[in-house]
């Protein structure tokens, strides 16, 4: 492909990829569609450039042959070095040539290339392959595998001027198959050159060489002959301007000599029949060469061809070959570019025929907004309801092919339409028809009772109500009903319409609306409630029907619960002793047993369904159900049954889940607590789990514990395990639901009980989720107090339970690590429904043992921070400067000691002892998130430490004090000479150009530390006035800090500072500090006034409770 034709394939691109990202709002319904249309884009530009590098790669899967081999090998190398990217324009690279004719001839135009096989020169890549008829057919097809049908450029026939028209027909016949077979095999017809071998009658190497010979388009029909004999005149030019330079320049002259007595004639008859298209070869010219100079054959295939091949070397470069048969690859390409061009015939179509569309419903949606007049806006909306219908029956059935194309917008323009429909239909005909409505229900309530009015509209009314219900509840709208009720309902808003056009409008719009209303919910019409149950109450008594399903239910639980009273935690478990762990405000209502179904409820429902027979109706039924006959005696059963159990499951949920863990209020107490618990005969969940078990049994008569229950509970792990929970169909033998209302009792009850002990006899157990049953978890809570009876019996019961908290906190594999996490996962195993129960009894009684376990070791921690920190750093700075106003001077070293970074004694007592309570984030201590509820730190102590480790940071970098600044002064009105003095440092300024001088605080070798600041002020006369003048001054390792403290700071840029004092006389001295971090010394002035927190923890609420 040309480079204007690649470049117009690539504008082409871009220009599609920037119209469809310009225009997706409008062109694409989804966000998604326009990266689809733009990667269809490039694939298709992608295809056009010829990007078939992986299909070229597919024949190297196939096993080499041994010629494949020999090719490798020879070949191989030519092809690893000289490599043809598919990015490379072709006619920029190399042309690949194949050589062929008689091999003393092709030696001594190309000296080495027999031997050789292969040559590279700056202008071409020669190749031999054998003489014609001989040209071994593995060399081809391997190039033709490895480099593609292009893998050569062109032929080139080596011949003799005086050998050419002397061979036999033999000859000429392998010559003519040899190249039909080349270009079959590489699928290609490759351009032939004849170079013919012309020999020198004399010495002619010191010659001016130049490309000789004829060239025309491949394919093109030409004469030879008449072609050379128009090639004389040149030649005797161009050769009588070199014998005048040379005598024995005189080859150009001998080979037009020759055209002239016609020596070259049979050379030409034998290339005539080559130039004939229909001869399978493309005989694209006919070049000249003289013998090779000295030196042509530069070293090992590496060739120096003269300016005489540079014409031959450039025709084969820029022409090109034609397609000797259609592949997979072409057709592949036309393809591809045919679904191009049909997919952008269809981009286009769709473009139009949507835009028309939008500009359609633009036009329809502006007439629909400027109607004033009733029947305009009707007609209106009629032509915009048939447009919604149209795109709504197209988003439902698919849009026609010449609407999408990635360019569909019928979804965008259905949501267009959809608002401005339904906000019409609401003004001109839902308002209307619920007034209508509303009215006459009105009215039949005002009717006196018992009149024969009353009577004879009751039947119209209920189809009123019925109505106004569909259109207040739109999941139970009927549209043959609506459709038949509607229209008589609604009038004509305006006497100009024509009875017969109003009646096709308002049979159109309801029939529409009736059809759609189920489809959409929000266009619910709201209810007048009062006069719904009005007119519901009237309606019942005229009909005779009654609501009694509630009221037979009512009074069932009301029998039963004369003799059934609500239990507490203590009647049910039979014990006391679970008071001192799980209390709760609540009872569980006593018809809610297994005890009270079997005795009494269930002979209730079974009587009470016998007696009665009740008949349901979504108009009169305030519940809502759906329209049924009257329902049978095993109907009404299942029902109530069904009602029961739901409760039923419902009261043991809401009861379990109020349980609550008594907190014990000292360590002994949760001692207690956590034995009771633990024990496997008289702990209350042993106690409690077999009584649930009991109770799930429910409505499961004639089971020992229910295959149902068993099953619901398999189900549970199950779909656990699976991540996502599935009920599997129920075969021919299984109850179904309806037929075994207590299925939900099991379903509810499963995820406990998957955890419980097996009932005796039982074989088939499910494996609860994470495998963890109350077994294990009885056993994790013996272990834990066991490990708190030991610590408390220890000789230092504090530094023990300190012990214990940081091996928890350190390693997750602790004991009370280990059985605080399985208690979590336990209560989390049972799932959201069952949250209450399972925080009470699996995860507090572990948490109220961790937090027996903090409060002392908080104190031990407060301790020890006292003896080993606290004490050392009052004894070590109490009474001294920075951290009270003395003359006394803390020492730097030993200030060192307790701030150093990494080193200090503040630091490693927090990385040592309250690693897990703290963590450093970025320069920063902050308390860990898990512990901040049960163990308070003290923020004045983390204000502290974070105070000392930045002043560490900032002066003990290298665990000894050094600060580095720089000071610079300017000129002040009435002074003459300003002068710092830092310990051996001074800075003497004289008014002359300000600059910086650096200072290092503090300076290990001066013997005297001190810092003093004076000035020499001038009189009225400008005189220097002596001696200087003091303004501020101090002595001491903390000198620095006491002349900074005197200063009145101002902070310029980040950098910075402006630092101002006043001597006696008023005069306010100034200089700049530039710090290289912060504030530089001036941070050390938070040091001022410094004391060290005596406690790491706040005291919290119920800090006596670890005692024991």
């Amino acid at each position: 492909m040309s480079k204007m034709a690649s470049l117009f394939w690539l504008v082409t691109a871009l220009l599609l990829l920037a119209l469809c990202q310009i225009q997706a709002p409008h062109w694409f319904s989804a966000p998604g569609t326009v990266r689809i249309v733009q990667a269809g884009i490039l694939l298709g530009w992608l295809l056009v450039m010829r990007f078939g590098f992986a299909v070229q790669l597919l024949p190297w899967l196939r096993p080499a042959d041994r010629q494949d081999d020999d090719a490798e090998r020879v070949l191989g190398p030519l092809c690893d070095r000289h490599p043809s990217p598919f990015w490379q324009a072709r006619k920029k690279r190399l042309p690949w040539l194949l050589v062929t004719g008689q091999a003393a001839l092709v030696e001594s135009l190309m000296p080495g290339l027999i031997t050789e096989r292969w040559q590279v020169s700056r202008r071409g890549i020669l190749l031999w392959c054998g003489e014609p008829g001989q040209i071994t057919g593995a060399d081809i097809a391997w190039l033709r595998r490895r480099r593609g049908r292009r893998a050569l450029n062109a032929v080139l026939w080596v011949t003799d001027a005086g050998e050419a028209g002397r061979g036999d027909d033999i000859t000429r016949h392998a010559l003519w198959q040899q190249l039909k077979r080349t270009g079959a095999q590489l699928g290609w017809r490759l351009p032939v050159y004849a170079v013919v071998r012309r020999e020198n009658e004399h010495d002619q190497y010191d010659r001016p060489l130049q490309g000789t010979g004829l060239c025309w388009t491949p394919g093109t029909s030409v004469d030879i002959s008449a072609r050379l004999d128009g090639l004389v005149p040149d030649l005797v030019a161009q050769g009588m301007r070199q014998v005048q330079h040379n005598r024995r320049w005189s080859w150009l002259l001998q080979l037009a000599q020759d055209i002239r007595h016609a020596a070259l004639s049979p050379l030409a008859a034998t290339l005539q029949p080559l130039v004939n298209v229909q001869s399978g070869v493309l005989l694209s010219g006919v070049f000249f060469m003289p013998p090779p100079p000295p030196g042509q054959h530069a070293g090992y295939r590496d060739i120096s061809l003269s300016p005489a091949w540079y014409a031959l070397l450039h025709q084969a470069r820029i022409r090109r070959g034609q397609r000797d048969r259609l592949i997979f690859r072409d057709w592949l390409y036309r393809g591809t570019l045919a679904a191009i061009a049909v997919w952008w015939a269809g981009m286009l179509t769709s473009a139009c025929l949507n835009a028309r569309l939008i500009k359609e419903n633009s036009a329809l949606l502006a007439q629909t907004a400027a109607g004033t007049e009733t029947a305009a806006r009707l007609r209106h909306l009629r032509g915009l309801q048939r447009q919604t219908a149209v795109l709504l029956w197209r988003s439902r059935e698919g849009s026609p092919l010449l609407y999408r194309s990635g360019l569909d917008q019928n979804a965008r323009q259905l949501r267009r339409l959809w608002p401005v429909w339904q906000q019409q239909a609401q003004q001109l005909m839902l308002a209307p028809v619920m007034a209508q409505l509303t009215t006459r229900l009105r009215q039949y309530t005002d009717l006196p009772p018992g009149s024969a009015a009353r009577r004879s509209q009751a039947g119209e009314t209920y189809r009123d109500l019925k109505t106004l219900l569909m259109l207040t509840q739109p999941q139970r709208a009927e549209p043959a009903f609506l459709q038949q009720t509607l229209t008589p309902l609604w009038p004509a808003p305006d006497p100009r319409i024509p009875p017969g056009e109003w009646m096709m409008l308002s049979s159109g719009m309801t029939a529409f609306f009736s059809h759609e209303l189920p489809r959409h919910p929000d266009w619910r019409q709201a209810p007048d409630d009062r006069l719904v149950a009005a007119v519901r109450t009237l309606l019942r008594g005229q009909k005779g029907l009654r609501n009694s399903e509630n009221a037979l239910y009512q009074s069932v639980l009301l029998q039963a619960k004369k003799h059934h009273p609500a239990l507490s935690l203590s009647a049910l478990l039979d014990d006391d002793a679970a008071a001192g762990l799980l209390v709760t405000d609540q009872a569980l209502p006593g018809i809610f047993t297994r005890e009270a179904w079997e005795s009494e409820v269930r002979g209730l429902i079974a009587k009470v369904s016998a007696a009665r027979q009740v008949t349901t109706d979504p108009v009169l039924d305030e519940a809502g159900t759906a329209a049924s006959p009257v329902l049978s005696e095993d109907a009404l059963r299942r029902r109530l049954t069904a009602r029961y159990f739901a409760d039923y499951a419902g009261a043991w949920l809401g009861f379990l889940n109020s349980l609550r863990w008594q907190q014990g209020a000292t360590l002994s107490d949760t001692l207690d607590q956590l034995s009771l618990l633990g024990d496997s005969q008289r702990s209350p969940l042993i106690r409690l789990g077999r009584m649930l078990r009991r109770q799930a049994g429910v409505g499961q008569e004639g089971r020992t514990m229910g295959d149902t229950l068993l099953r619901s509970a398999k189900q549970l792990v199950a779909g656990a395990g699976a991540g996502t929970p599935e009920t599997p169909p129920a075969t021919a033998g299984e109850d179904s639901p309806e037929s075994r209302p207590a299925e939900v009792v099991a379903r509810t009850f499963a995820p406990l009980l998957a955890i419980l002990p097996a009932e005796e006899g039982q074989k088939d157990s499910a494996t609860p989720p994470g495998g963890l049953t109350l077994q294990d978890y009885l056993l994790q809570v013996t272990q834990v107090r066991l490990l708190l009876q030991q610590v408390t019996t220890s000789d230092d019961p504090r530094g023990g339970m300190l012990a214990l908290m940081q091996e928890t906190l350190h390693s997750r594999d602790s004991a009370l690590s280990v059985a605080r996490t399985r208690g979590s996962l336990m209560a989390a195993s049972l799932g959201q429904d069952w949250s209450g129960f399972a925080t009470a009894a699996f995860s507090e009684p572990l948490e109220q043992a961790w937090q027996s376990i903090l409060t002392p070791a908080a104190q031990a921690l407060n301790d020890a921070w006292q003896q080993r920190v606290v004490y050392s750093w009052q004894t070590a700075f109490s009474g001294r400067y920075p951290f009270t106003a003395g003359s006394g001077d803390a020492s730097l070293p030993l200030l060192a000691h307790f701030i150093a970074p990494q080193r200090g004694v503040v630091e490693q007592f927090i990385s040592q002892q309250l690693h897990g309570l703290v963590e450093k984030q970025g320069d920063e201590w902050v308390p860990v998130a898990a512990t901040q509820q049960a163990m308070t730190v003290n923020p004045a102590f983390l204000a502290a430490v974070n105070l000392l480790a930045r002043t560490g940071r900032q002066a003990f970098a290298q665990g000894e004090a050094r600060l580095s600044f720089a000071v610079q002064m300017r000129p002040l009105r009435g002074i003459v000479e300003t002068t710092l003095q830092l310990d051996d440092a001074q800075l003497k300024y004289f008014n002359q150009q300000a600059e910086w001088q650096a200072f290092t605080w503090p300076d290990k070798q001066t013997a005297h530390p001190q810092a003093v600041l004076s000035v020499i002020p001038e009189n009225r006369n400008g005189d220097a006035v002596l001696p200087p003048v003091t303004v501020a001054a101090a002595d001491g390792p903390w000198a620095l800090l006491r002349l900074l403290d005197k200063a009145r700071p101002e902070q310029l840029d980040s950098s910075r500072w402006r630092l101002s004092w006043t001597d006696k006389n008023g005069q306010v001295i100034s200089l700049l500090l530039r710090t290289e971090s912060g504030a530089g010394p001036l941070d050390l002035l938070a040091l001022k006034g410094f004391t060290l927190p005596a406690t790491v923890f706040s005291p919290a609420e119920g800090a006596d409770h670890g005692q024991p």
